[in-house]
């Protein structure tokens, strides 16, 4: 049946209804029934919280003694449904005679016309050599082998995940328990009064019961308000299986302005639950990159000293190699000496090429490639007065470039978890970094948050390209990417409504994925900094709009900074080295103890004899991937959550490829026999995965190949391993070795500013 209203709208769905089953002056009358009803609610809601004692003790214990804030009335239609009159507003919940018919009429509506969403993967370049790529890359042939049974995809008899928004008095949970098998439902009531008034209508405590007794899970999310709402629904799924995420269906039953803000917030953010986990690899890169430089006495950034007031209201320019910083590299230039300057990535290059002297370098990437961007610089000592900004996960080839290094602990990779176990004192002085990813220019606009400098300036964080002719994503001050030095020219890419973001200045910037991953980053930094800790931030950028930061040209700065003094850089950066950085004695030996290599083995083992007995329905297939994802969340409570940060990712991208072939058919029987074929692939990923752990400290990006004699993994039974592939340099040994030295000589304007050409 196709439908021309929103169904999850209550007020339109009973105007579908005949006049005498939504007249109002019949439901009124309606109401004189109430004292006849009084002792079967008070009865039900003892039932009720009797079950909750049961089944979950904080519901009853919150509900015991409630009062709701409004006047509230039951009265019921004459089959005794009962209904709700919110009395100071004058207004009736279910405008409909009967309530369970409206609601009924719901369920079918939303069952047979809304669409869910799953997390389809593709297929991923690997450049170096690792085995998540082999075994995510073999899962997904597998997927894509057969044809979806579901061009659009309908909800069928089972589904993994439902988030209900708004449960009324409560009788949509029992109908769609009715209509469809689900693993989890996850209730969002956040208005207390009505759940208290459905522990009175709805009979909670036999489907409390059916639940239990058939191992299916609901969660209760009440009294939610929007500044929390996403943190908690993400704390289910981090516990329970991220992969869960995978599979998105939103059942909203009514509408407020509450629950509208609630389901913006699901839109807007729910891809954040997934998108950047991380993967096996990728965490052994990262461990052994911080287990170098913490070796050799790379300096870390402290978090129980301060740098001094004076510093901290120093402005800083962070400075991206967006294409608007073509039209703001004069301004720098000329102010470069009354604020401190941050270098995101290659726009080093480009302010090196400007004649600007930056004091910061920020860095993101584990990669050995960065390196050879900061080699290109024709005058090395440029570096000699810039601090590496970045965090634990970078390469030792890089910190080797610099003199002093200020790297934060990340929160969200297994390295700071485990040296807490070698010097938990020194390592708890450690200053994390958060929201650092997935762009470089994340890093820089984030570690000076951290340093607690109070005015921070955007320029060139485009996150995108304005949508012109031009269409480019970088600076032409950037030779990495100039194609006169022989880089491929950047494709003007094909434009997608949902890849459109509105401009910093007005017009509208292209944004695919990870730009628009960057900007919610940065909102997110700059909403909880500006509250917290009382930041400036000012985007002076012609990229995409960042909610939080004022947008403000360059030249209406002009006069400002015109009237500043010129800061005394070298007192900063005594104050920083003080101050901020700090390092860490620790031996290989102590690291090693810390692997805790025989732990990683048996838990591995673990999983590989729990996918030897699979169950044979969708739901409990369900459940047993969201066991194995509990066995993982429950190491965080131990010293062995390094290796659950380390197993996760992976762990929870096959289980949403496995999660996709389950649901994505009518045939429950092909959907298992599809699952069941990707879980084969996880089992020897898994099998892979115990000699790579062996290799670590050591097992750095880049030199990982040797170690692994040049191949991907395991020979498996009519899989042998291929061999890694050829890692090729960002900027070629020849045109490094070509550079010639020229000594580096500021510039403030008074030589006109050339783009990068020779």
């Amino acid at each position: 049946m196709s439908i021309d209203f929103d169904p999850t709208d209550l007020d339109a769905l009973s105007s579908t209804f005949s006049a005498e089953e939504k007249d109002a002056a019949a439901l009124r009358k309606l109401m004189q029934l109430q004292s006849d009803m009084a002792d079967t609610l008070v009865e039900r809601f003892e039932r009720n919280l009797e079950a909750f004692e049961k089944y979950m003790p904080e519901v009853a214990k919150t509900f015991r003694s409630y009062r709701p804030s409004e006047t509230i009335e039951f009265f019921c239609a004459p089959n005794g449904v009962p209904n709700l009159r919110f009395v100071e507003r004058d207004e009736i919940l279910y405008k409909h005679i009967n309530p369970l018919t409206l609601c009924q009429k719901q369920v079918e509506l939303l069952l047979e016309n809304q669409l869910f969403s799953q997390v389809r993967y593709d297929y991923e370049y690997d450049w170096c050599g690792q085995i998540h790529h082999r075994y995510m890359n073999r899962a997904v042939y597998i997927m894509k082998s057969y044809k979806d049974d579901l061009d659009k995809p309908r909800l069928g008899g089972a589904v993994p995940t439902c988030i209900m928004l708004g449960c009324g008095l409560g009788y949509p949970v029992g109908m769609l328990y009715e209509r469809i098998e689900i693993a989890n439902l996850i209730i969002v009531e956040p208005n207390l009064d009505l759940f208290f008034a459905s522990l009175h209508a709805f009979d909670w405590a036999p489907l409390l019961e059916f639940l239990h007794e058939n191992h299916c899970a609901i969660y209760l999310m009440l009294g939610q308000n929007k500044e929390q709402f996403f943190d908690d629904l993400n704390h289910f799924f981090e516990r329970h299986g991220k992969f869960l995420a995978g599979f998105f269906w939103c059942y909203i039953h009514y509408r407020s302005p509450l629950i509208n803000e609630l389901a913006k917030i699901i839109m807007r953010d729910y891809k954040r639950v997934y998108e950047a986990m991380g993967y096996f690899d990728d965490h052994l890169f990262a461990l052994s990159h911080a287990a170098h430089n913490m070796l050799n006495k790379k300096e870390l950034c402290r978090r129980d000293r301060e740098l001094s007031p004076e510093i901290k209201q120093y402005p800083v320019f962070v400075v991206g190699n967006g294409p608007s910083l073509d039209k703001d590299i004069n301004f720098i230039r000329k102010y470069q000496d009354k604020a401190l300057i941050v270098a995101c990535g290659t726009a080093i290059e480009a302010l090196y090429r400007a004649g600007v002297q930056c004091d910061f370098y920020a860095a993101t990437e584990r990669i050995p490639q960065l390196e050879q961007t900061l080699r290109i610089l024709p005058d090395q000592s440029y570096l000699d007065n810039v601090i590496l900004l970045a965090g634990d996960v970078i390469h030792p080839y890089t910190t080797a470039m610099f003199r002093h290094t200020c790297i934060f602990s990340k929160p969200d990779e297994p390295f700071f978890w485990m040296m807490l176990g070698v010097a938990p004192e020194e390592i708890r002085k450690w200053e994390n970094i958060v929201l650092m990813n997935p762009l470089v220019g994340n890093c820089g606009v984030s570690a000076p948050t951290m340093l607690d400098f109070k005015h921070i300036y955007l320029f060139g964080i485009d996150n995108g390209s304005k949508i012109d002719e031009n269409m480019v994503y970088h600076s032409s001050f950037s030779s990495v990417y100039n194609p006169y030095y022989g880089a491929k020219p950047e494709a003007i890419p094909k434009i997608q409504a949902q890849h459109v973001v509105p401009g910093n200045f007005g017009g509208r910037v292209h944004a695919p994925k990870f730009y628009r991953s960057a900007i919610r980053n940065t909102e997110l930094l700059i909403e909880a900094y500006t509250k917290m800790k009382g930041i400036e931030y000012v985007n002076c950028s012609d990229g995409a709009l960042i909610e939080g930061a004022r947008p403000v040209h360059s030249a209406d700065l002009d006069a400002d900074f015109a009237a500043r003094p010129v800061l005394d850089k070298e007192k900063m950066r005594q104050d920083l080295i003080t101050n901020k950085l700090y390092s860490i004695d620790v031996t290989r030996e102590d690291i090693e103890k810390v692997l805790r290599k025989d732990d990683f083995h048996h838990v591995v083992n673990t999983l590989l004899q729990g996918l030897k007995h699979r169950p044979d329905n969708r739901l409990d297939m369900v459940q047993m991937l969201e066991s194995f994802a509990e066995i993982i969340t429950t190491l965080s409570d131990s010293a062995n959550r390094h290796i659950g940060y380390v197993l996760d990712g992976s762990l929870e991208t096959m289980f949403m490829i496995a999660n996709y072939c389950l649901f994505h058919r009518d045939d429950p029987a092909q959907g298992l026999k599809l699952c069941n074929e990707v879980l084969d692939v996880f089992e020897k990923f898994l099998e892979d995965a115990h000699r790579l752990y062996d290799f670590l400290p050591d097992y750095c990006l880049g030199p990982h190949q040797k170690l692994c004699g040049g191949k991907i993994g395991e020979d498996h039974e009519n899989a042998p391993a291929p061999s890694m592939p050829v890692i090729y340099d960002v900027i070629p040994k020849a045109r490094l070795d070509a550079v010639v030295y020229t000594p580096f000589v500021k510039n403030y304007g008074d030589e006109k500013a050339a783009p990068a050409t020779n």
